[in-house]
């Protein structure tokens, strides 16, 4: 299955929430979506998942345009808001049974989905537990299992991991992880740690606008517009960063650490160039530094999002 986003625009009154986003995803494809608050990712979720309708533009799927009235492309999406709608005096397996009513499961398969979403979000335990009676990991786990119920071809994930401990949120992101065979899968999440360890794909929206699309490495790359590299050196600190600034593609040093005998760890952001290690290390043999560290920082991706964002005003 193939979903298009094309030339997608949204207004609310008079202010543009999204202006011209397009973009393709695929069967068997994670996409993180990210940005700032207020940069139109609920607003993209929801036009993806056939609850709004775009000002201008349409979402494609299969070559079939998605409109509030085409249910049958509908009953192909599942949506999981951030605030999960889950029936709280109901026990888990009632309410996923109702569920599956609600979707209009045939009555032959409904048992046999219920048992396997049950199985894969792991919750065979609690299943005849209320739901007001588990923690919040668990309430967000029965709420995935409904998403996931009627095996949907396109899977909207809002903040799923949004609030739960580390235990919960590593289970969630494996039973994302392994479900996305299935489906096209999309995601948000404030968490960019999640973001790049279950994604295969990122769409970064700024102001309304996508600033960015693509392979998870090819963005990493493209958005890493500098190095870090790490130095101790023995010396007089003036004189060690005004030699080490002569070096073209240094833009700036600072003292990460003051030590005992002149030692000192300094940080150096510098450009992305192969040869600059090179050039550093030429550098300390000249004025014969003594050294004791030297290397570079690879950046996570929220440092490199931090760095970037910024740059698409």
């Amino acid at each position: 299955m193939q979903l298009k986003a094309k030339d997608i625009s949204q207004k609310i009154y008079k202010e543009e929430i999204l202006k011209k986003i397009s973009f393709k995803a695929n069967t068997g494809e994670i996409i993180g979506i990210i940005g700032l608050n207020g940069a139109g990712k609920s607003t993209l979720l929801r036009i993806l998942a056939g609850i709004t309708e775009p000002t201008e533009g349409n979402i494609e799927i299969d070559n079939k345009i998605l409109t509030l009235n085409n249910f049958k492309l509908r009953r192909k999406i599942s949506y999981l808001s951030e605030e999960a709608p889950i029936y709280p005096e109901m026990r888990v397996q009632e309410y996923l049974s109702f569920q599956a009513s609600l979707k209009k499961i045939p009555f032959k398969t409904k048992r046999k989905e219920i048992k396997e979403v049950l199985s894969f979000c792991h919750l065979n335990s609690i299943r005849k537990l209320k739901i007001n009676t588990l923690s919040k990991g668990f309430k967000q786990r029965t709420a995935l299992a409904n998403a996931l119920l009627g095996k949907p071809k396109i899977l909207i994930l809002d903040e799923p991991t949004n609030g739960l401990d580390p235990h919960h949120s590593k289970i969630i992101q494996e039973i994302i992880s392994h479900s996305k065979k299935e489906n096209i899968t999309f995601i948000t999440s404030h968490f960019l740690e999640e973001i790049e360890f279950i994604c295969d794909k990122i769409l970064i929206i700024h102001n309304g606008k996508l600033r960015e699309y693509g392979k998870k490495t090819e963005i990493f790359s493209k958005i890493q517009h500098a190095n870090i590299i790490f130095l101790q050196i023995k010396g007089e600190k003036e004189k060690i960063e005004k030699a080490l600034l002569k070096i073209e593609g240094i833009k700036k040093i600072s003292i990460q650490k003051e030590m005992e005998n002149e030692w000192n760890r300094y940080q150096i952001i510098a450009e992305k160039e192969k040869k600059m290690m090179d050039k550093i290390y030429h550098l300390i043999l000249t004025e014969k530094w003594q050294i004791r560290e030297m290397l570079t920082h690879k950046p996570s991706f929220q440092e490199l999002f931090k760095e970037s964002i910024f740059t698409y005003e």
